[in-house]
């Protein structure tokens, strides 16, 4: 992760560290880029804008706050970001369901469908996604379930309930 970076992606970093690890049972650590071990078949997920990803020009600056682009760029190397820690975080989701198999059918960890996985083959090349509506919610949403509604990408970015009138004239 980015040196310093904010709480919302160090904790999708844990997230996919978790996920990877229930999948396949290797232990995956979170670092941030300045402590970044090197070594010989070492492959580094790089979660977020570090300085690694930001070398790529991946024009993060072009997406949608909640969009995310994730990277195969090399053997060592993938990268998944977004232009705002949300996208990065929605970048992380996308990553364990297309590459892991992880699912989340219902909320709690009893809803977590995390198939385990011999090897994780993860492509070279680039996914870029932004959500087809800016605002995405479903209200009533707390605990496990607010955790569950992020990871179905839920995002609420507009004042709604009572606002509808003002959104849409009667």
């Amino acid at each position: 992760i980015p040196d310093n970076c904010d709480t919302r992606t160090r904790e999708a970093a844990q997230t996919l560290g978790t996920y990877l690890q229930r999948a396949s049972d290797v232990k995956f650590t979170v670092v941030e880029e300045k402590t970044s071990p090197s070594g010989n078949g070492l492959v580094r997920i790089h979660v977020g804008q570090d300085a690694y990803a930001q070398s790529l020009k991946l024009a993060l600056d072009r997406l949608d706050g909640d969009g995310f682009v994730i990277r195969g760029v090399d053997s060592g190397n993938v990268v998944i970001a977004g232009p705002t820690s949300w996208g990065t975080e929605f970048g992380v989701y996308e990553f364990l369901e297309r590459y892991a198999g992880v699912r989340w059918l219902m909320p709690g960890p009893e809803g977590d469908d995390v198939p385990k996985q011999a090897t994780l083959s993860i492509s070279i090349e680039e996914i870029r996604q932004e959500p087809a509506f800016f605002s995405r919610e479903m209200s009533g949403f707390r605990d496990d379930r607010a955790v569950w509604a992020e990871r179905l990408r839920l995002h609420g970015r507009l004042p709604c309930h009572h606002n509808r009138f003002r959104l849409f004239p009667p």
